[in-house]
């Protein structure tokens, strides 16, 4: 008998079930996004709700990822977990969620239908902001501009040659 806890042990040792929900929360160490961390063989790191899906439901057939159907990222309840393709994954999810809540770009510019605009990949932004944008660039064009016109000038009207007599 092996002195050291199996994967499964120290993985059910720090799993918490819900009763309400009926999500197997991960209680243990989990990365920023909030999906759990367990050392397994070789100290490799795992993801506790991939284990259990394997461990339930076989392994996770290549070009799949694992979707959380409950949307809490600490579950590891085989039975909230799917596998689907990476687009059906994002298509399910919450991402994007946050812009489309924003009413005011951060300038203070209200999104509405007369000062907001999308650009070709279809994602929106402040006309206003933009137009701003512009006015800046060209500023930047008309300094250039001068710059240039400094140099023509200079071209078409050469400085005498300095007296170096007095340098000897």
């Amino acid at each position: 008998m092996s002195r050291y806890p199996t994967l499964i042990e120290r993985l059910m040792a720090r799993v918490v079930v819900d009763p309400v929900t009926g999500c197997h929360n991960w209680t243990g160490p989990a990365n920023p996004k909030g999906y759990g961390r367990i050392k397994g063989p070789q100290h490799r790191s795992l993801l506790p709700h991939r284990v259990t899906y394997a461990l339930a439901k076989g392994e996770i057939p290549a070009g799949l990822e694992i979707d959380h159907l409950c949307r809490n990222h600490a579950c590891c309840n085989p039975d909230h977990l799917e596998a689907v393709t990476h687009a059906e994954n994002v298509r399910r999810g919450n991402s994007g969620i946050n812009e489309k809540l924003k009413t005011h770009c951060p300038q203070g510019h209200p999104y509405d239908s007369v000062n907001t605009a999308r650009n070709a990949r279809g994602f929106r932004f402040c006309r206003a902001c933009k137009a701003a944008d512009g006015r800046k660039r060209d500023w930047g064009a008309y300094k250039r501009a001068r710059k240039a016109a400094k140099l023509a000038d200079a071209a078409d009207h050469p400085r005498k040659p300095r007296d170096r007599s007095h340098d000897q």
